[in-house]
């Protein structure tokens, strides 16, 4: 079989004053964030931490505010200052000789009663513990992260096993700087893209959640992550719970139909949709997304792509004039029949000089389910979802992961590890944290 192919271009990520660089450190090491957003100039940050961890947090405070290693400080790299008169703890408690159950009771006390006093005006919350497992829904972890969330307070959580790593603290201490300016409301980076300013990507996925109770009891939960044309993170609608999946398929119905509605009242005009859901989504699914936006009339939608993007792990791409890992150079798109393709997004390209780590993978493939006749072209399309592999706000070097797929992965992922905890997800479905990107 005889397949053709091209290489598209890669991503240029945009900066402060509109400065375009291949690389997020070097452009924010050079110009400075996109934009500071909502992200205030000195944020008040809430350290959460036991008595026995004061000198692991006031470690990682100087790190951050004055840098470490090639990290140059919160100030010079994101524009924001951590001062010392803007940084908060907690009151006094312990979690010396308590296992994770006991010492998650400990965080959640503590927390509370410091919700309970009314004076939480605090940006973003930095929480230190130890390492937790990820599978017991007992935990510092989700005992800290939840009410804090439901406050409308993002949280950064730093274990205690990172800071105990010199080695590897300066290169993660940029990493957890970026995730703080990001979840205070600021763009770090934009990418420089070939669809129309009026154009709404949309990453659709869903959890089944069983209750915490009962292996029997399980929900339904939809999600809809928004981004704008240069992949900038706009929100997460949370569509209601539904007990089983003809409930579910009626509440997706609903709930899309509500919201093709809200983003065309958002931005008061008619709008360009581009919908990618994950390898999981079913015919069904699919069948209920394509008539939502039939249906939506032209007056809301303009026009519309619904693309399936599955990380292809049984299948590779070699590159045979490479002769050492025989790694293909990223943006690589091989054309199978019809609107199918497997695309390249990360690779070997020894023309690269961006600073870092070089990441590799399998690659992604892309399939062009719906469309309408004036969506854009296919390549367009999935230079587009290159492009969004650059918008993964992290880390510097994050894994090679489309956002539109992998950020409603992480909602779904963290809204049901809290709901199997016994926490009530449903509260955050029209709180103003889902605007920010508070899961990464």
């Amino acid at each position: 079989m005889r397949l053709t192919y091209q290489r598209l271009a890669q991503p240029r990520f945009i900066f402060g004053n509109n400065e375009k660089f291949n690389s997020a450190y070097q452009g924010l090491k050079s110009a400075g964030p996109y934009a500071m957003g909502a992200c205030p100039p000195e944020p008040r940050v809430l350290f959460v931490y036991p008595a026995e961890q004061k000198d692991q947090a006031r470690n990682l405070w100087h790190s951050l505010r004055d840098g470490i290693g090639p990290f140059s400080g919160t100030q010079r790299l994101f524009r924001f200052d951590i001062s010392p008169p803007n940084v908060l703890r907690l009151d006094t408690f312990s979690v010396s000789g308590l296992d994770d159950h006991q010492a998650a009771k400990k965080y959640k006390d503590a927390i509370a009663g410091y919700l309970a006093s009314g004076t939480h005006n605090v940006d973003v919350a930095i929480i230190l513990h130890r390492a937790t497992d990820r599978f017991d829904q007992v935990n510092p972890y989700l005992s800290s992260k939840f009410p804090l969330l439901a406050a409308n307070i993002p949280t950064q959580v730093v274990t205690l096993d990172l800071l105990s790593r010199p080695d590897t603290l300066q290169w993660s201490t940029a990493n957890i700087a970026l995730a703080m300016f990001a979840k205070m409301g600021g763009v770090p980076w934009v990418i420089d893209t070939g669809l129309a300013e009026d154009t709404l990507i949309v990453g659709i996925n869903r959890a089944t959640i069983r209750s915490s109770s009962s292996t029997l009891s399980k929900k339904h939960y939809g999600f809809a992550s928004t981004f704008s044309h240069a992949g900038v993170y706009l929100s997460t609608r949370l569509f209601p719970p539904a007990d089983g999946w003809n409930a579910y398929l009626s509440g997706l119905r609903s709930a899309l139909t509500e919201a093709i509605r809200a983003w065309r009242d958002e931005y008061a005009s008619p709008v360009n949709l581009v919908l990618h859901v994950r390898k999981e989504a079913s015919n069904e699914e699919i069948t209920v997304i394509d008539e939502c936006l039939a249906q939506s009339g032209q007056d809301i939608v303009q026009s519309y792509a619904i693309l399936k993007l599955v990380d292809s792990d049984n299948m590779l791409v070699f590159n045979p004039s490479e002769r050492t890992a025989y790694n293909p150079p990223p943006g690589v798109l091989i054309h199978l029949a019809g609107h199918r393709a497997l695309l390249q997004i990360a690779g070997y390209d020894p023309t690269d000089s961006s600073v870092g780590k070089k990441i590799t993978s399998s690659p992604w493939h892309v399939t062009k389910l719906r469309s309408s006749p004036n969506a854009p072209p296919f390549n367009t399309l999935c230079n587009h979802v290159l492009a969004l592999a650059a918008m993964n706000w992290r880390a510097l070097n994050a894994e090679a992961s489309p956002v539109s797929i992998q950020y409603p992965q992480l909602v779904a992922e963290l809204l049901g590890r809290f709901q199997e905890a016994g926490f009530d997800v449903t509260s955050l479905q029209n709180a103003p944290i889902m605007e920010r990107v508070w899961f990464i």
